[in-house]
């Protein structure tokens, strides 16, 4: 496997734009994520590059590819998964298992994706941002900026995850409006926001419930384990698995 990229100092920071875009070619998926990666490293301006673990000694593989991410800010990759799997298996697949151990935010092509998606969809899509009754970190409202900034104008909506009743139990605290601050925020930072309502109890499931419109990418958080934040690492999955447009997983 040759990799092209160079490994960043220890204390380069992430930059406002994407630095690079690294697909993450496995044969067992459609292989749309090497033409997609090529076209937004294009339409960016950056570095494009193609990791493949199709080998056959694949652990190797697999660890070269966490080795390289692991090392260097800035980069978003892109790849092609499953989202599913017996109950006790991993994540997604074994690929994708690996590849959200690293730092960068990854751009996941789940099974429902249309083929057409890699080549025939304008870029930049519209950002869909889920925010439910917790406070929204700051990189997964960062990665907005990012995409905006790399790949030029970016229409995003905030979706407002509101539960039954959001009123605190004692009364003694104010209600906090997360999805609200979040567009406010990202609207200070130059994008075009707008802000929508969907009452949820499961997050995936009032994702896919609303109408997405073509060229979307659900913007995410990836929780490195159940553990992390199970709600969330269920919701990443199941809309991984029946999503159709991209999923954009940001680890905290």
């Amino acid at each position: 496997m040759t990799i092209e990229l160079e490994p960043a100092d220890a204390g380069d920071a992430a930059t406002e734009r994407f630095c690079a875009v690294v697909a993450v070619r496995d044969s067992h998926h459609r292989d749309l994520a090497p033409i997609l990666a090529m076209r937004l490293a294009a339409a960016g301006g950056v570095p494009g590059t193609v990791l493949d673990v199709a080998s056959t000694d694949r652990a190797d593989a697999l660890a070269d590819v966490t080795a390289v991410l692991a090392g260097r800010d800035g980069v978003l990759v892109v790849m092609d998964a499953y989202g599913g799997g017996p109950a006790s298996g991993p994540l997604f697949d074994e690929t994708a298992e690996h590849v959200l151990r690293a730092r960068q935010p990854v751009l996941v092509l789940g099974p429902c994706v249309p083929d057409e998606v890699a080549a025939a969809i304008p870029i930049p899509w519209d950002l869909q941002l889920p925010i439910d009754g917790s406070r929204p970190g700051d990189d997964l409202l960062a990665s907005a900026g990012t995409w905006w900034a790399t790949f030029g104008p970016t229409r995003v909506t905030v979706i407002g995850l509101d539960a039954s009743d959001p009123w605190p139990d004692d009364g003694s605290d104010p209600v906090v409006d997360p999805a609200r601050a979040a567009a406010v925020r990202l609207r200070r930072q130059g994008l075009e926001t707008d802000l929508v309502r969907r009452p949820s109890v499961d997050p995936s499931t009032a994702l896919l419930a609303a109408t997405t419109p073509a060229g979307a990418v659900f913007v995410v958080p990836a929780p490195r384990s159940p553990g992390a934040d199970g709600r969330w690492f269920a919701a990443l999955r199941r809309l991984v698995r029946a999503a159709g447009c991209p999923v954009l997983a940001v680890p905290g």
